[in-house]
């Protein structure tokens, strides 16, 4: 079974602002969708802080900056009976850490919470 892959508001913004300077980051947002849609996401990891939400963290590599996961992007996703919400992206450089008020901000944003 597939599911949908929606983008919020917040998430559409942020990738816009990151396609300045990295030029193939909605190649690298698709090869993320087409791993959500069939369930082939491995390094996902569960954030425990967010109250019981399957909120998700995945670390992609920037193929724009060719430096690997390590240094690449940080996207926050929820996953829903039948869709994923993708709820915010950003570099690593940038955002060591999103705090749990934006997370929940997010999540009231599309109706889950």
């Amino acid at each position: 079974m597939t599911k949908s892959i929606l983008w919020t508001p917040e998430f559409k913004r942020q990738v816009k602002r990151l396609s300045r300077k990295n030029r193939k980051v909605f190649d690298d947002i698709e090869k993320l969708a087409d791993d959500l849609e069939t369930g082939h996401l491995h390094n996902a990891r569960r954030l425990q802080r967010v109250g019981g939400a399957p909120v998700f963290r995945v670390r992609r590599d920037n193929t724009s900056d060719r430096s690997g996961k390590s240094k690449g992007f940080r996207i926050i996703y929820f996953e829903g009976k039948a869709s994923v919400y993708l709820l915010d992206i950003c570099v690593r450089r940038d955002c060591p850490e999103i705090p749990v008020r934006e997370i929940r901000r997010f999540l009231r944003e599309i109706d889950v919470i």
